[in-house]
């Protein structure tokens, strides 16, 4: 199971990479939307009024592409996707089967093509290639509303925190853009070790 949120700017450098990856080691891999935002009001976690923290965010989203030899144009639209369109479309992918493709095209799109993900702009540009009728998958995912965070249930019972500020020993301080310090190795949220690098 690959629990992922559209939106999540960390869930691009894994969902751009664990598909071969599976495929390479002949597993596979059930793609499984879920609606992070209510795990972090729940936390009481609000990254838009973290300005430096969302611009520490992009940089080091950057720098773990370049490690991991993934795209990176630019940060991208952020916050995106307010009604959780494009989530929702995700749910009914995953129902349908072709939800690794829907997420990869939208990603890409949202990542590399500058998009907005859930705008109207976004989804005719990732669909049609897929063979499927914008307002029919639109209207599909506006059946599924009330379901956005179906998945979060099975977040939990894999053991996912519900407290995320105890189960991280959160530190609180402050770090300036220009100053940088060797750090690692260390194990990243995909599974691999980095080297030591300037952070």
């Amino acid at each position: 199971d690959f629990f992922y949120f559209l939106g999540s700017g960390y869930a691009y450098l894994s969902v751009m990479r664990i598909g071969a990856m599976a495929r390479q080691a002949g597993i596979a891999v059930r793609w499984r939307p879920f609606n992070v935002r209510t795990v972090m009001a729940e936390n009481n976690i609000a990254l838009r009024t973290q300005v430096a923290k969302v611009s520490y965010i992009w940089r080091d989203v950057a720098r773990r592409a370049a490690t991991h030899e993934v795209p990176f144009v630019k940060a991208p639209i952020w916050p995106t996707d307010a009604d959780l369109l494009a989530h929702r479309v995700a749910m009914v992918a995953a129902e349908g089967g072709w939800c690794e493709a829907y997420t990869l095209a939208s990603f890409k799109a949202w990542y590399l093509e500058g998009m907005a993900l859930g705008d109207r702009a976004h989804l005719e540009h990732v669909l049609p290639p897929l063979g499927k009728d914008v307002d029919a998958v639109v209207a599909a995912a506006n059946d599924v509303k009330c379901d956005v965070s179906a998945n979060s249930t099975f977040v939990f019972a894999y053991g996912f925190p519900e407290d995320i500020d105890a189960a991280a020993r959160r530190i609180e301080g402050h770090v300036l853009p220009e100053e940088t310090a060797p750090e690692g190795p260390y194990g990243d949220h995909t599974g691999y070790y980095n080297s030591v690098e300037d952070f």
